[in-house]
């Protein structure tokens, strides 16, 4: 449970920072990336491991990550998780 707390905040951290065209957002394409980051939050890594198949989706995708970070430090026990495994997130949800 302390897990998926921790995680819905990021999640709902990153989503602060989801701004997608209504053109792009009716073409109701698809993103996940793996996304990396440190105890304190700040970004380590992100690879896509679902394109969309539109450039400018993923762009977006890619640079909503990154003015994300730092993310919220994620508590000890899984400070390892985070940085290692990393998490996958979707785009749009």
């Amino acid at each position: 449970i302390e897990a998926e707390a921790y995680l819905a905040s990021v999640e709902t951290h990153i989503r602060h920072y989801w701004k997608l065209p209504q053109w792009l957002a009716d073409q109701n394409y698809k993103a996940k990336v793996l996304v990396k980051w440190d105890s304190n939050g700040q970004l380590m890594n992100i690879q896509f491991a679902e394109i969309s198949g539109n450039e400018e989706f993923d762009q977006i995708v890619f640079v909503t990550i990154q003015n994300a970070a730092p993310f919220p430090p994620p508590p000890e026990k899984f400070r390892l998780l985070v940085r290692n495994q990393g998490v996958v997130f979707g785009f749009p949800d």
